[in-house]
């Protein structure tokens, strides 16, 4: 369970960098946000090859996965499937100045109450070669939400059904 700072498996501070390969973040909780994975500030997160599934809870208000807020996250070939959260990002949360890269991802599966698989509130969000589907959400963004922050997308996406993408 993570700290009061968020990231119930890892949380990323300041100018921390780390690199994951082909691992799993199954079922971590959160009191506060994200689930699995928070990168804040200067940090800088790359997962490939990852599976993140599971994480959240009923206690965890922002992305059941990876939240960046600020930072730099990177992920490579890697399934987000079955995270919940209360309220923004089932899957993933990307706020402030962050750099969001999902390449090759599929994010499926994933609840919120706004964004059930992405949401963007700031910063940058690239997709390439992504799918984003099947997610859920009770208010807004079933699939992908956004509310500031600039979308780049690139390659063969699929992003789900009633989804509304600006860019």
């Amino acid at each position: 369970s993570g700290g009061s700072s968020g990231g119930g498996a890892i949380f990323a501070d300041s100018s921390a960098i780390m690199t994951a390969d082909d691992c799993a973040f199954i079922s971590n909780t959160s009191a506060n946000t994200a689930g699995a994975v928070h990168a804040i500030g200067s940090a800088g997160v790359t997962l490939n090859r990852c599976t993140l599934e599971g994480n959240g809870g009923p206690t965890c208000a922002d992305a059941g996965a990876v939240r960046a807020t600020g930072a730099s996250a990177t992920l490579v070939q890697c399934t987000l499937a079955g995270n919940t959260v209360t309220n923004n990002g089932g899957a993933i949360y990307s706020t402030g100045t962050s750099a969001t890269i999902l390449r090759h991802c599929t994010i499926a599966g994933n609840s919120a109450a706004n964004g059930g698989g992405v949401r963007l509130d700031g910063g940058t969000l690239s997709v390439v070669n992504t799918i984003v589907a099947a997610n859920t959400a009770t208010s807004n963004g079933p699939d992908f939400h956004q509310t500031g922050g600039a979308l780049s997308r690139s390659g063969k996406n699929i992003i789900g059904i009633n989804t509304t993408i600006t860019s």
